[in-house]
């Protein structure tokens, strides 16, 4: 199977490469990962006054097709044949593929204080940081990027809550 390769165009004029994959579509079995309703952020949204919206741009991207089904993506241009290594845009299961990762990835904080939807990271807080208290700074850094939370204890439990965060995709002056 190879699929149609074409150039849709974007409202700034640049183009975007697309590949229709409509006959894999159709033969794929259907993933049933439950994907978030919007209404249920509501309720979790109501008491929170501080928020923080993590757009998670290209992840798609980012996840790994599973090793030996690459030639499912395969798709033909004038230059040659190729097959994608990542998840593309279009595949029927991307969306669930995608929520699956990223809950797994904030399995702790889900439901707690982060609404995840598709690509899209809510991170909502009822606090604003006391000074008098101690903050604990939890820092990861990879080959292209740095990231950081400041939790805090608050509450009857004194669990670490999330006050501020940050990340940051390192130039190539800084991987150096």
């Amino acid at each position: 199977m190879v699929w149609e390769f074409f150039f849709v165009g974007k409202k700034d004029g640049e183009l975007r490469p697309c590949i229709d994959y409509w006959g894999l579509n159709k033969v794929t079995v259907k993933d049933h990962y439950p994907l978030p309703l919007t209404t249920s952020a509501f309720e979790a949204l109501q008491l929170a006054s501080i928020f923080t919206k993590l757009d998670l741009h290209n992840a798609y991207n980012l996840v790994r097709i599973r090793e030996g089904d690459e030639w499912k993506t395969a798709f033909i241009t004038l230059s040659g044949h190729y097959e994608y290594l990542v998840m593309p845009f279009g595949l029927m299961n991307a969306p669930s593929v995608l929520q699956w990762y990223i809950n797994e990835a904030l399995r702790e904080a889900l439901d707690r204080n982060v609404f995840v939807y598709f690509k899209n990271i809510l991170i909502y807080s009822q606090m604003l940081p006391d000074a008098e208290l101690p903050f604990v700074i939890e820092v990861d850094a990879s080959e292209v990027g740095v990231g950081a939370v400041l939790p805090q204890p608050s509450g009857e439990d004194k669990k670490l809550h999330p006050c501020a965060y940050f990340s940051q995709r390192l130039s190539p002056a800084e991987r150096n």
